[in-house]
Parts: structure tokens; sequence; C-alpha cells
């Protein structure tokens, strides 16, 4: 991919060809979405090279935890090529998700595309370093004791806090169903109950020790 990409940027982006301009189609409609996701795994991939153990913001020096910090903003300026890479790559996968989903109905598969919403998104992931505002990072979430699981289950993802999804109008919900319907037919939402109410467990307690909140 990164040949690709060289090639692309040297062939492509200076004559602004078809492929350069839906390529900056693309970047602009992905807005700070897509410059974030971007910036988060250039970082991830510079501090692993420095042998940075762990994996996720968590385990970044502290100032790079926060995506607005004067740290990130200089990282994102003095990294910008590798952002453009990282863009590519997203672009790709978008070309592709498109090329399939149209596939499937010339083929008369009547749904086309059916696609998946996982339960939550990754402690140490883009979603929680993006939005951390967004996230209750002092739980996650999980299912109570019951006869399938007599200690309970823990998932290990920060829930999402109710009283912020009504604030902000469920945007990052509604982006979220958006993105993912772009090129489907179905969307199956995990664990649909969360919809609803999700069992929050204090971070570091046992799964027991936690309780239901409604949404």
């Amino acid at each position: 991919m990164e040949r690709l990409y060289e090639h692309f940027r040297l062939h492509h982006l200076p004559q602004n060809t078809e492929r350069a301009q839906s390529f900056a189609a693309f970047r602009h409609a992905g807005g700070e979405t897509l410059r974030l996701a971007s910036l988060y795994y250039a970082l991830q991939e510079a501090f692993h090279a420095r042998g940075v153990r762990g994996w996720g913001w968590e385990s970044w020096p502290e100032p790079y935890r926060d995506p607005h910090s004067t740290a990130v903003v200089e990282f994102a300026r003095e990294h910008a090529e590798r952002l453009g890479y990282y863009d590519y790559l997203q672009w790709n996968a978008e070309q592709q998700l498109d090329a399939v989903g149209k596939r499937a109905l010339e083929l008369s598969l009547g749904i086309g595309l059916y696609q998946d919403i996982a339960v939550g998104a990754d402690p140490g992931g883009i979603e929680t370093w993006a939005e951390r505002e967004l996230f209750a990072i002092g739980a996650v979430v999980g299912a109570p004791p019951d006869e399938f699981n007599l200690g309970g289950q823990s998932w290990g993802m920060h829930p999402v806090l109710p009283d912020r999804l009504r604030e902000t109008a469920y945007s990052s919900f509604v982006e979220l169903l958006r993105e993912n319907m772009r090129h489907a037919g179905a969307l199956r939402i995990d664990h649909v109950m969360a919809l609803m109410r999700l069992y929050w467990i204090p971070r570091g307690a046992k799964p027991d020790r936690g309780g239901y909140v409604s949404y």
C-alpha cells in the first residue's frame, strides 16, 4: 500500500487527475472525523516505532492523550504526508465497499451488503481518544452473573454517557449509523438492548459489582 500511495502521490496528485480529485473530495467529506482517525494511526505508529509498550492512546506520553493539545497539533503539522497516507487507506477501503455493495445489487442480491456495528469502542482506540468527553472512562460494560456465566462478564469497553448523548442530539450515533449504512442494505446492531440499557461495571472491579444504566 505504501508503494501504491507513493505512485499516487507522484503521478496523480500533482496532475490533479480524476483519481486525485476523487481523493480530495473524500478527504473533504471526511472532515474532522477522518483527520483525527488518520492522526491517531500516525501517532500509534510513531510510538510503536519508538518502543512504547502497550497499545492505544492510554499508553502514549501524557501530552498526546488530548487530540487538541499543542504536542498533537505540532505532530500533525510535521507528519502531514503520513496522515495523507492513512487517508489514502481509508479512501481505498471506501471505494471497495462501494464496489462490493453495487455489485451485490447487480447480482440481484436483494439486501446487498449486510454490515455490523459492534457493541462498543476499543478503550484505547480512535473513538475514545477523539471524543473522550462522550465516554465514561471510569467504567466498562458487560453482563451481570447469570446461569450462563456465574461470575458475570466484563467486555472491557467504555460505555457512552447517556446525558452527553442527549446534549449532543445523538450526533455521534447518527454519524455512526449513517457511515455504516452508506454501502449496506442491512445493518446489524450487536447487543441491540444497549439502545435501552447497559450494564456498567466500575473499571477494575469484578462484574458482579455493576449495575444497569438506562439510555
